[in-house]
């Protein structure tokens, strides 16, 4: 860690990171009314990552909860959180760093770059509707 920069960045994916290697990588997706809900894992990334202790996501205004604070543990050493959303925006979250500095960062969603939403399709992953 460079003193009080910190190397770390937001990123999203709209399927499962720990799914198994040889196990194809699923994107699940719901009909609500009349929007179309993606299943989203936000998590951290970058050299500085192990000196995390927890991030502060803010989402999107029409979230009910939209701070969401999650702390890293041993079962989730990237502090990612999983959200339902129907389409992009900006995350804004506050990193804290072992020494309890914090670091803010955004982060433009872009999970819909990994398949065509208006045929549920991907060459590279199944998509899968759930009810």
């Amino acid at each position: 860690m460079y003193l009080n920069k910190l190397d770390v960045k937001i990123k999203d994916r709209p399927y499962d990171l720990d799914a198994p290697k040889n196990q194809k990588k699923t994107i699940h997706y719901k009909r609500l009314d009349k929007r179309i809900l993606y299943k989203v894992y936000i998590y951290l990334s970058g050299r500085d990552v192990s000196f995390v202790r927890s991030v502060t996501y803010t989402l999107h205004k029409t979230f009910r909860n939209r701070t969401r604070i999650v702390n890293k543990t041993d079962s989730n050493p990237y502090c990612r959180l999983i959200i339902w959303v129907w389409g992009t925006f900006e995350i804004q979250a506050v990193v804290e760093d072992a020494r309890g500095i914090q670091h803010e960062i955004c982060h433009n969603l872009t999970f819909d770059k990994y398949f065509d939403a208006t045929t549920f399709s991907s060459k590279e992953f199944e998509v899968l509707e759930v009810q």
